[in-house]
């Protein structure tokens, strides 16, 4: 597929700038993020850059009034299956608040690329309302419905 909005998580500043230049090549419209402490996703653990093509900018949590997290409470599981069963549980809207949490930074962030004029606090209420409706679930049943 060629996708005209991107959202990318990359483990290294490297990599981001990789990225970048590879999606102004293309002329998709991005955003990569990147958590300094080694996450491919706002982890909320500490910083994070977000890089898009008009705005490269470093945040912390507490600049979008949200909490810092502590890695265990993120924590992805021991196995693939593990994973998908806690991602599962997330866009069921059963999983612990830290984990909602990121999950709902990280739509927000990827509202925002597609939206750049709409404010990051209405973006978190898209994503929110995504979740919690269980449109988000629905849509991953479509997906693999689609897909398999």
């Amino acid at each position: 597929s060629n996708p005209k909005n991107q959202l990318l998580g990359v483990a290294t500043l490297n990599q981001m700038r990789l990225y970048s230049n590879v999606n102004q090549q293309l002329g998709i419209n991005y955003g990569i993020v990147n958590s300094m402490d080694g996450y491919d996703e706002i982890s909320l653990t500490g910083t994070f850059k977000i890089k898009t093509p008009g705005m490269e900018q470093v945040f912390t949590p507490k600049d979008l009034g949200l909490p810092v997290i502590r890695p265990q409470e993120i924590y992805g599981g021991e196995s693939v299956e593990e994973a998908r069963d806690i991602f599962v549980s997330i866009l069921k809207n059963e999983s612990n608040e830290s984990r909602k949490t990121v999950v709902l930074v990280n739509a927000a962030f990827a509202i925002k690329v597609m939206e750049p004029d709409l404010e990051m606090v209405d973006c978190m209420a898209r994503a929110r309302e995504a979740l919690e409706s269980g449109k988000a679930y629905q849509t991953l049943l479509r997906y693999i419905e689609q897909n398999s």
